[in-house]
């Protein structure tokens, strides 16, 4: 090799030695900073191809056994027979999912703590409040593009005045485990009518947040049937749990994502430890 050239080589290896020389001090320079947010800068494609702690939903047995607990139906029932309200919308009520329907004789603690969700976006045609009005032929509504985000966090119940004038929120520490996996239920999909239901879209897969930080993600059941999704964390008094919808089934007619009900009330599947540390 000639001179020039070995010149020219040496030269053009002591640049990119440089260069990434201060691209790596650069970075180690951010690291440090503690001005900027590492969690906000998390891959979510990455996250969501890796899909890691997956957890996936369950049919609610008990939720569905107290859907079907009052009513006088053949073996082999349909699920839309199981949820018809047209005679009286009480003789299927949900317990776990909507709370007490007609008395509050002898209710355990955790019949009174009930959930305070929230959604980021809302509709004036099918609204969030669908999902909480104690009807299987309604629905919460929304489009995948909207990228929603659920927010769950525990209500304060501050109606609610229980003995020694506190709410079952105030009478809680901090410490009481609410749950020791979450868990929450819900109807995933428009069960107004097996029309409805396949023509509409559901959610298929959902990030599951805690406190800010990314936990698991949760495949949901392609089913109208009430199901549980479990997380592999606890759930305390001041906890706040996103639930981020990514994946979704198709519909064969409408790409509305639809919700039909979300549970309330955790009376059913929270820490029974509770109903004896609080039991009147």
């Amino acid at each position: 090799m000639k001179r020039n050239q070995q010149i020219i080589l040496l030269s053009l290896l002591t640049i990119v030695f440089y260069s990434c020389s201060v691209e790596q001090n650069e970075r180690e320079s951010e690291l440090d900073d503690p001005e900027i947010n590492h969690e906000t800068e998390r891959s979510e494609e990455r996250d969501r191809i890796v899909d890691y702690n997956e957890t996936v939903a369950v049919v609610d047995t008990q939720a569905m056994n107290q859907v079907t607990n009052y009513l006088d139906l053949a073996e082999n029932a349909t699920i839309w027979e199981k949820y018809d309200q047209s005679e009286n919308e009480y003789d299927n009520w949900c317990d776990k999912l909507w709370g007490r329907c007609c008395t509050e004789a002898d209710m355990r603690f955790t019949e009174k703590l009930f959930y305070n969700i929230s959604t980021s976006h809302d509709y004036k045609a099918y609204p969030f409040e669908n999902a909480f009005d104690g009807f299987y032929n309604t629905a919460y509504v929304f489009e995948a593009k909207d990228s929603i985000v659920i927010t769950i966090q525990l209500d304060n119940n501050s109606d609610y005045v229980l003995g020694f004038n506190k709410t079952p929120f105030e009478k809680l520490s901090k410490t009481d485990r609410i749950h020791d996996r979450f868990k929450i239920s819900l109807i995933n999909g428009y069960t107004k009518s097996e029309k409805t239901f396949k023509e509409n879209a559901r959610m298929k897969k959902a990030e599951l947040w805690l406190n800010g930080l990314h936990r698991c993600n949760v495949k949901f059941l392609d089913t109208p049937e009430i199901q549980m999704i479990e997380a592999n964390f606890p759930f305390f008094k001041f906890d706040e749990v996103k639930l981020i919808p990514y994946e979704f089934y198709k519909g064969t007619k409408y790409d509305d994502v639809c919700i039909s009900a979300i549970q309330g009330n955790l009376g059913y599947g929270a820490n029974p430890a509770l109903d004896v540390k609080f039991e009147d």
